[in-house]
């Protein structure tokens, strides 16, 4: 699609997205009809390349608005290595609340979801996993008891060895991706060749000129920054970020003399970033005020740390987050613009944070908030010692998530055990293609399709993203289904198979 793309998916390309939101779920008029109708156990929803669970837990924090049914998430992506990240995740999340607190899941989930670079700490807690989940993927038993929501029994044998070697590689990277940032300063080379001396003033130029209105809470200098380094989130000011983040490893064929030779590094994004899946929106809104109602929008790292202890505390007991205390809000982050020397355009970057306690501003010195402030609410979403806690769908049996192979979904069409059986289907703007071939013969009666647009594939001019999706629609309508109007907004189009009479 683009260079600054890349070539392997780490995170998605638009905001978590509730997919039972438009979804047809009144199943009256199907039952006895032979054909789609539901089965016993609940709703099955398809993900196709999705990159990321940001969809799956965002449908699973709103499931109780929809349905009681339980629901059956179907998982296709592009390789392995992602798969092996929403196993680690799902392992993270899932934690028990004595070995690891909502607060330090939040902040772990971030570091390893979208840092090249990580804490010694969290290095050291991905080898423990690593271990642990290497026995999850060759002992069923201990996948039973760590992750029983999780299935992964559809797999291939060469889909679980390369599961355990990529879980391996984590444990014990190759020596030649120890300085890691090299990597990245290479793919930046390559992708903007004669104007790397002034790759600042192009990010400048990318963040006004193309995310500041689809990405409002996102600040010019966290973008720049994580264009720079590949960091994106850096929650503990004074820790750091020294060690390579293992799970954005994957191999690619490079052409060397008459052979490709597979090499290990960084070839993922580089150019859109990792804040689009969790921290450019939120349900709640006073995360991007102040005390005079005035929008900050100045932190993408604040908005998905709100939203994933949100939306975490939700999967693990079904309750809904309380907010931080009213007389604490979150860091205000003051900014200055500088001219850099010897490039263009103007760059911005940290002069000042503020605290705001009880509608009083007080400055806390150059670039750093006091950690007093911060730690009184992180204490505040502390659990209670021997509280009563409830379970939410991750943990109640109100969720099961099942892998499947990558190579499945050109011949899943041709699998009975899959005809008619998905009420909701998501295609990535990486997997749309996939709408061919008689994919249309899984989809259940009146299933809702949906697809990503290439909104936020900073890349593409506004023609190549309109070409884009008047593409994605004319696969949707071969396919058999119907353009539903109106779509949700410029990031997904959404499409509905025919009813029951209509299908074959």
């Amino acid at each position: 699609m683009s260079k600054g793309f890349g070539e392997a998916a780490w995170w998605g390309f638009s905001p978590a997205l509730d997919l039972l939101q438009r979804a047809n779920l009144d199943f009256s008029n199907c039952e006895d009809s032979g054909q789609g109708s539901t089965p016993p156990d609940g709703v099955k929803l398809l993900l196709v390349g999705a990159a990321d669970l940001r969809h799956v837990m965002r449908t699973l924090e709103k499931a109780k608005q929809h349905t009681s049914r339980p629901l059956h998430f179907y998982v296709v992506e592009h390789s392995m290595e992602t798969i092996a990240r929403h196993m680690l995740f799902l392992t993270l999340i899932t934690e028990p609340a004595e070995k690891l607190g909502l607060q330090e899941k939040v902040e772990l989930f971030m570091e390893l979801y979208g840092n090249m670079m990580v804490r010694p700490q969290s290095d050291q807690y991905l080898k423990r996993k690593a271990t642990e989940l290497i026995r999850i993927i060759t002992d069923g038993d201990q996948q039973r008891i760590s992750l029983p929501f999780l299935d992964t029994g559809t797999l291939k044998f060469k889909d679980r060895d390369a599961l355990e070697a990529i879980f391996k590689r984590w444990r014990a990277p190759p020596p030649t991706t120890t300085q890691l940032e090299s990597h990245w300063d290479l793919r930046l080379r390559q992708h903007l060749g004669t104007q790397y001396d002034t790759r600042r003033g192009v990010f400048d130029w990318d963040y006004h000129m193309k995310l500041t209105e689809m990405a409002p809470p996102l600040s010019c200098r966290e973008y720049v920054h994580w264009r720079e380094v590949g960091v994106a989130f850096q929650l503990r000011s004074d820790a750091s970020y020294g060690v390579l983040n293992s799970t954005l490893l994957s191999y690619k064929l490079i052409r060397h003399g008459l052979h490709d030779i597979p090499v290990c590094g960084y070839w993922g994004d580089i150019v859109s970033s990792p804040y689009l899946s969790f921290g450019i929106d939120s349900e709640d809104k006073q995360l991007l005020k102040d005390h005079c109602g005035e929008e900050l929008k100045k932190s993408s790292q604040l908005v998905t740390e709100h939203n994933l202890l949100s939306t975490f505390h939700q999967l693990l007991t079904g309750d809904p987050y309380k907010s931080t205390p009213a007389n604490v809000s979150l860091p205000v982050v003051v900014e200055e613009e500088y001219k850099e020397e010897g490039g263009e355009g103007n760059i911005t970057k940290l002069k000042k944070e503020e605290v705001r306690v009880e509608g009083e501003v007080r400055v806390e010195g150059e670039g750093r908030v006091e950690e007093e402030q911060i730690e009184e609410c992180r204490e505040f979403n502390k659990e209670p010692a021997n509280a009563v806690k409830p379970e939410g769908p991750l943990l109640n049996g109100s969720c099961h998530i099942i892998f499947l192979s990558p190579s499945l979904i050109s011949d899943m069409a041709k699998k009975a055990q899959y005809r008619h059986l998905f009420q909701v289907a998501y295609f990535s703007n990486s997997m749309v293609h996939a709408l061919k071939d008689g994919i249309e013969a899984v989809f259940a009666p009146n299933c809702e399709v949906i697809t990503e647009t290439a909104e936020y594939i900073l890349d593409l001019t506004k023609e190549q993203k309109v070409q884009f999706v008047t593409k994605s629609t004319e696969l949707a309508i071969n396919a058999g289904l119907k353009l539903s109007s109106p779509s949700s907004g410029t990031t997904h189009l959404h499409f509905v198979a025919p009813p029951v009479h209509s299908l074959n």
